[in-house]
């Protein structure tokens, strides 16, 4: 989060606007604005020691949006949260995006959050992109092995897999049947 902690909610709002065009008047309406959209208002004269992990995430998303960027860089932004929190930290990334129409880039090892909230996705090993495209595509169609190791190991296919290797009477078969795997493509099954 990279809060101050000997300022208030509402001074690490305001901080990145210090220097800037903006009156001291415009300063305030624009941070009270930015506490609202963040859901925060009464935690303005808090400081960073009196809140919890997801409204210490909300005010660095806040501080972030203070000089209108057009993008916002959200590494791990989730890590830390439980799953109601980061459910409502993804629902405001959301908001903030089709509200002002930044592009927002999301660093992150949560399949969830990727599915949750992504439309396009890079996959990285060892500091280069070795994928990239639609989030669809990427995820049911992967090229490379880092994608596909991803994949299994955040989906129960790999238990599955595990299961048929060791051949366990759970996916034992008789004679003439056959255990499948429907891969789903747009609007069609193969």
């Amino acid at each position: 989060f990279n809060l101050m902690k000997s300022r208030t909610v509402f001074e690490n709002i305001a901080y990145p606007l210090k220097g800037s065009k903006y009156s001291k008047d415009e300063i305030k309406d624009k941070v009270i604005s930015l506490l609202k959209l963040v859901e925060l208002e009464d935690k303005a004269n808090s400081y960073p020691s009196q809140l919890s992990g997801g409204q210490k995430q909300r005010v660095g998303i806040a501080r972030a949006l203070a000089n209108d960027p057009k993008v916002l860089l959200c590494d791990e932004a989730t890590s830390a949260l439980d799953p109601q929190t980061t459910k409502s930290i993804l629902k405001l990334l959301k908001e903030v995006n089709r509200k002002f129409g930044i592009t927002i880039v999301i660093i992150t090892h949560e399949m969830q959050v990727v599915k949750e909230i992504c439309t396009r996705a890079a996959v990285m090993e060892n500091g280069r992109v070795v994928e990239e495209g639609n989030i669809f595509k990427v995820f049911s169609e992967p090229k490379e092995k880092i994608t596909k190791n991803f994949i299994d190991s955040t989906s129960l296919l790999s238990n599955i897999y595990d299961l048929i290797e060791d051949k366990s009477s759970v996916v034992e078969i008789k004679e003439n049947e056959k255990i499948l795997k429907l891969k789903y493509l747009e609007n069609s099954t193969t």
